[in-house]
This record gives structure tokens, C-alpha cells and sequence, in this order.
């Protein structure tokens, strides 16, 4: 018997910089509100609450708050993203852990930045690669790829809030 196995993307090896670049906000950049979309993965709310926190307390973001989706494996419909983007003038997906989650993840912070919404995705380590390939295999926004340790679930709360502030820096860029 034999089985074929169809993978619609492409993997792409890291570029000579680990594959870790973001692009970031322009200097100064301010926001009335960011949404944070949690995809429901273990402790991913955590993650974002904290990174919500970190942007405000920085001057980046008046306000957030945290979208939990239904589940993590399933994009959000059109409807939800347009109530979100609606609401917010930042949008930060995450967390991509599992093969599913991480396309989904994109997926989320891709649409809202085909609306004109700058966007960042959150995955980890062990699913950069996955969602790197889903970003180069879709015409539209491309959002930030922010990476974290895999896996977020068995972390202690120090490491939620430096983590918090690294995924800041990286996505408001070096203190001028």
C-alpha cells in the first residue's frame, strides 16, 4: 500500500540571519488600540496580556485587549476580523505552537493586514520555519514574525514578562 502525502507549502531554511528579522514599527510609532487575538493554545492569553501590558506601559498603545478565538486550529471568519480591525489599529496573533495553530495564527494576522492594520504573529521556535513558509506562500500583508522558546506552557512567570519585553522591543525597534 502506498500512501502520498500532499504538503501545500513550501518549508524555506532560515535565511543567514537565523530567519529572526522583524520588521518593525516606524520610530515613534503610537496606537489607540491593539488587539491581541489569542488562538486559546495553553497560556498563549498569559503571553499576550503581557505583551499588551508592555506596549502600553511603553507609550506604543493607549489600550489592548485580548480576543480569545474559539479554537486555535480554525481562522477567524470575516466578520470577526472586521469588528476587530474595527475596534484596533495594531493586531497581534498568536500563539503559533502546532502545525494547525501556526497556519491559523497567520492566517489571522495576514487578513487583518490586508485591511490596512499593521500585524504581528507570535509562534515558537519549533513552528518558525512552518510559519515563515505560510507568510511567503500568500500574496498580501506580511506580518511580523515574532519567536518565542517552544514550549510557552511550561513557563513560570518571569519568563512571561521578559519575554513580553523582548517581543516589545522587537516590534517598536532599538530606543532611539
Amino acid at each position: 500500500m502506498t500512501v502520498e502525502v500532499l504538503v501545500p507549502f513550501v518549508v524555506s531554511a532560515p535565511d543567514a540571519t537565523g530567519g529572526r528579522q522583524v520588521s518593525s514599527l516606524p520610530a515613534g510609532a503610537t496606537f489607540a488600540c491593539a488587539a491581541l487575538v489569542d488562538n486559546g493554545k495553553a497560556r498563549a492569553g498569559q503571553l499576550l496580556t503581557a505583551l499588551g501590558e508592555e506596549l502600553r506601559d511603553q507609550g506604543v498603545v493607549r489600550d489592548f485587549f485580548v480576543y480569545r478565538k474559539p479554537g486555535g486550529l480554525v481562522p477567524m471568519e470575516a466578520a470577526e476580523r472586521d469588528e476587530l480591525v474595527g475596534r484596533a489599529d495594531l493586531v497581534i496573533s498568536g500563539v503559533g505552537d502546532c502545525g494547525g495553530c501556526t497556519a491559523s495564527t497567520v492566517n489571522d494576522a495576514q487578513t487583518c493586514g490586508d485591511r490596512g492594520v499593521p500585524t504581528f504573529t507570535v509562534v515558537t521556535t519549533t513552528f518558525e520555519g512552518l510559519a515563515r513558509s505560510v507568510v511567503e506562500q500568500r500574496d498580501g500583508a506580511d506580518p511580523g514574525v515574532l519567536v518565542v522558546d517552544h514550549p510557552i506552557w511550561t513557563r513560570s512567570p518571569d519568563w512571561f514578562a521578559a519575554t513580553a519585553k523582548q517581543l516589545a522591543l522587537e516590534i517598536v525597534g532599538p530606543p532611539a
